[in-house]
C-alpha cells in the first residue's frame, strides 16, 4: 500500500475521532504514515521472509491448539532473569502435547496485576529475562511451527509508566494523556468492574489533589483514606491523538519482535464519553480500525484477538467489516460449555452454535478456563445460581461479589477443582472444545489436573483477588509426573494427547455428534 493510499484510508477514521480542521487531520494523517514508514524500515529481513511464507488465514487452521501460560509460573524453580530462556528450552513439552500456539501472558516491565499494569512497553520484565531472550524464543518457536500470542494492554498503563509519572508531576504535555476530575464524582451510567476491592472509576492522586480515571486497579478509590495497592492502572485518554500515536508506536515496536497474535486487553473500555456507560462506544471501534491499519502495514500476517466479554451481538461488532479484529474469544459459549458438562443440558449450547455466524477471514477462540475468573452471568439465573453454589462447595472462590447480591458474578478455580477431578466430565469438556472447528485454548496446568492453590490468601495484596487461586506454579516434579503411569498427571495429560490425536486423524470439527 502506497503512502497516498494509506493517507486516504486514515483521514476519515481520524476525522471521526478528532473533528478538527481539515488542516489538522492532514497533519495527523502525515504523522500516521511517517510512523508506519519508520517501523516498516525497522522490520528484519527474517520477519519479512516469515510474512511472505505465512498464509493470510493461518490463524484459522483447524489443527491449531493454543496454550496459555505465565512465563514465571511455567518454570518456577529457574532463577529470576532466566524464565524466558528456560521456556525456550522446554518447547519439546508443547510439541509433545500438540500445541502450536503459545499465548504468553504479560511479560513486559510491570508493577502489578500479574503483568497487566505495564510500566514500559518496550522492555521485558527483567525478572523474566531480556528483550533478546524473548526474541530468541519467538524465533525458535517459529522455526518449529509454533506461533506466539502476547497481550497488548492498550486501555490503561501503570501509574509508574513514564507518561503517568510525568502527568503526576503536572507536566503540561502528559497530563492530558489521562482523564481527570477535581471531585471524583461518579459518572452515573458507568458500571463498577471491581466493586468489592477497587470500586468506582476514579483514583485519587494526592500530589495533584485530583482524580484520574481508573477502570480497574486503583491505589485510593473513592471513599478510602489510605492506599489499597502499591500500584494503579490509569486509563488512557484517546481523545488526545498523541496517546493514539504513542500506543501505535508501542504496538509496532512489539510487532517487529515477531508477535503473531496481539490479545487486545479490555477493548470495550477504550473511549470515555459523559452520559454513556463508556463501554463498546463507536469510537472504540474506530480506534481498532486505526490500529488494524497500522499493524497490517508493518506486520501483514500478525492478527488481533479481542478480549471483550460482551453479549454476543456486541461481540460480533468487534469483527467490523473485516477491518477490526480477526479473532475473538467466544465468551458467550464459555458458560454453556460448563452448563453442558455439569447438568447435561445441551440445547442452549446447540442454540449458541447455530446462532454463531461464519464470517470470512475471522475466527473464534474457545476457552473453558483461563487466567481470569469463570463468569456465569449469561446463563439463566436459576442455573447460574445452582452452578455457582456447586463450584463454591467444591472449594472454588467467589470473584466480584456485589453488595446486596446473593451470589458472586464470577468464580475462580482450576478445571480440576471446579469439577472435583471428574475425568469423565473433563474429557467431555475437552472433546467439545476440540471438536467445534475453531481454536481450543488450554490454560497452563489444565492438562495436568492442577488443583486450587489457596496460598494467595496469605499475601496482603493478592488476598483481595481470588483469581490467584488458579495461578499455580508448574514445578518440574509436577510436569515430570505426566510420565508416571497411574498418576493423576499421567491420566490427564494422556487423555488430552489422545483426544488431540483423534482430532487430527478424523478431522473432528463438528461438536454436534458429541452433543
Amino acid at each position: 500500500m502506497t503512502m497516498g493510499e494509506l493517507q486516504d484510508q486514515i483521514r476519515p477514521l481520524l476525522a471521526k475521532l478528532y473533528p478538527e480542521s481539515d488542516k489538522r487531520i492532514e497533519e495527523l494523517s502525515h504523522h500516521f504514515v511517517r510512523l508506519l514508514d519508520e517501523h516498516r524500515a525497522k522490520r528484519s529481513e527474517a520477519l519479512k521472509a516469515f510474512d511472505k511464507d505465512t498464509s493470510a488465514d493461518w490463524f484459522k487452521s483447524s489443527e491449531t491448539i493454543a496454550y496459555i501460560l505465565y512465563a514465571d509460573l511455567f518454570s518456577p524453580e529457574v532463577p529470576q532473569g532466566q524464565k524466558l530462556e528456560a521456556l525456550r528450552k522446554q518447547i519439546h513439552y508443547f510439541n509433545d502435547l500438540g500445541i502450536n500456539l503459545i499465548h504468553i501472558l504479560p511479560l513486559l516491565k510491570s508493577s502489578g496485576d500479574a503483568g497487566f499494569a505495564v510500566d514500559d512497553y518496550e522492555t521485558v520484565d527483567d525478572r523474566l529475562g531480556t528483550n533478546e531472550a524473548f526474541q530468541a524464543l519467538i524465533s525458535e518457536c517459529h522455526q518449529q511451527g509454533i506461533h506466539i500470542a502476547l497481550d497488548f494492554v492498550l486501555n490503561h498503563v501503570s501509574d509508574k509508566q513514564a507518561w503517568a509519572v510525568a502527568a503526576k508531576h503536572n507536566d503540561p504535555h502528559y497530563h492530558p494523556f489521562f482523564l481527570w476530575s477535581d471531585s471524583g464524582e461518579p459518572w452515573e451510567k458507568v458500571p463498577d468492574i471491581f466493586p468489592d476491592f477497587a470500586p468506582g472509576h476514579w483514583d485519587y492522586v494526592e500530589p495533584l489533589d485530583q482524580w484520574v480515571w481508573s477502570t480497574f486497579y486503583k491505589r485510593r478509590p473513592l471513599g478510602y483514606t489510605t492506599d489499597q495497592f502499591d500500584f494503579a492502572q490509569w486509563d488512557l485518554n484517546y481523545q488526545n491523538p498523541d496517546v493514539l500515536f504513542g500506543m501505535i508506536n508501542n504496538l509496532l515496536t512489539l510487532a517487529n519482535w515477531g508477535i503473531d497474535v496481539f490479545r487486545l486487553d479490555a477493548v470495550p473500555f477504550l473511549w470515555k464519553q459523559a452520559g454513556t456507560s463508556c463501554i463498546s462506544l463507536p469510537q472504540a471501534h474506530t480506534l481498532l480500525k486505526i490500529f488494524r491499519l497500522g499493524l497490517h502495514s508493518v506486520a501483514p500476517k500478525a492478527v488481533f484477538l479481542a478480549e471483550a466479554n460482551e453479549q454476543f451481538e456486541k461481540l460480533l461488532e468487534y469483527f467490523g467489516q473485516g477491518d477490526q479484529v480477526q479473532i475473538a474469544y467466544h465468551f458467550t459459549l464459555m458458560p454453556y460449555l460448563w452448563q453442558a458438562v455439569t447438568t447435561a443440558r445441551v440445547k442452549d449450547i446447540q442454540t449458541v452454535l447455530t446462532n454463531t455466524p461464519q464470517i470470512d477471514h475471522t475466527h473464534w477462540w474457545i476457552l473453558s478456563e483461563c487466567h481470569d475468573e469463570l463468569s456465569l452471568e449469561m446463563l439463566d439465573k436459576p442455573i447460574a445460581k445452582t452452578l455457582t453454589e456447586s463450584f463454591l462447595n467444591n472449594g472454588c472462590q467467589p470473584f466480584r461479589q456485589i453488595k446486596g447480591e446473593s451470589f458472586p458474578r464470577g468464580i475462580s478455580g482450576t478445571t480440576f477443582s471446579l469439577l472435583q477431578g471428574d475425568l469423565r466430565k473433563i474429557r467431555l469438556l475437552w472433546q467439545l472444545k476440540l471438536s467445534l472447528g475453531w481454536t481450543p485454548l488450554f490454560y497452563m496446568g489444565e492438562e495436568l489436573g492442577v488443583e486450587n492453590d489457596l496460598s494467595y490468601q496469605q499475601d496482603p495484596i493478592r488476598c483481595q483477588d481470588s483469581r490467584f487461586v488458579k495461578r499455580v506454579p508448574l514445578t518440574e516434579d509436577r510436569k515430570n509426573r505426566r510420565h508416571q503411569k497411574g498418576s493423576k498427571e499421567y491420566q490427564w495429560y494422556h487423555t488430552l494427547k489422545d483426544l488431540r490425536s483423534v482430532k487430527l486423524k478424523t478431522g473432528m470439527n463438528s461438536g454436534c455428534s458429541i452433543l
